[in-house]
């Protein structure tokens, strides 16, 4: 394990369910055995990470990787500031955070449909408008029915 205290903005993502986010919303990024700890293999040994990434151009894969049978609708992306940090990196690629993430500090991912301007889910990033939101301005991503 390699620990690095970050000076500068670096801008980091954490994907998460939708399921996940009342809690979020409330109570910020909490280091424990989620989706992403348990598909590693941590579930149930006392680690207690928030796990990120830090190039937004790999969201789909980490979207596929940690959540491959769910409806992409069920899935956000999360951005906050590493900036005065200290994050630890094992393996080389596994990035995480072993302190907490309060709410204020976060901020959600929306994709406007470039030619409608209509909000499209996470997977047709090639073709939208990127608007990083407050947490405090949350509401769940709904499908818009025809």
């Amino acid at each position: 394990m390699e620990k690095y205290h970050i000076e500068n903005n670096l801008f980091a993502f954490h994907v998460t369910k939708r399921e996940y986010m009342d809690s979020i919303v409330k109570n910020g990024l909490l280091p424990l055995n989620g989706d992403r700890s348990k598909s590693v293999g941590e579930e149930g040994n006392g680690y207690n990470r928030i796990y990120f990434f830090t190039n937004g151009n790999h969201m789909q894969e980490w979207i596929t990787d940690l959540y491959p049978d769910e409806n992409i609708y069920d899935i956000e992306l999360l951005m906050f500031n590493l900036k005065g940090r200290v994050v630890y990196c094992e393996n080389g690629y596994n990035w995480y955070l072993i302190k907490g993430i309060k709410p204020e500090k976060i901020q959600f991912l929306r994709l406007h449909d470039l030619n409608t301007g209509e909000y499209v889910p996470l997977n047709t990033q090639d073709r939208a408008m990127i608007e990083w939101k407050p947490l405090s301005e949350y509401k769940p991503f709904t499908r818009k029915r025809s």
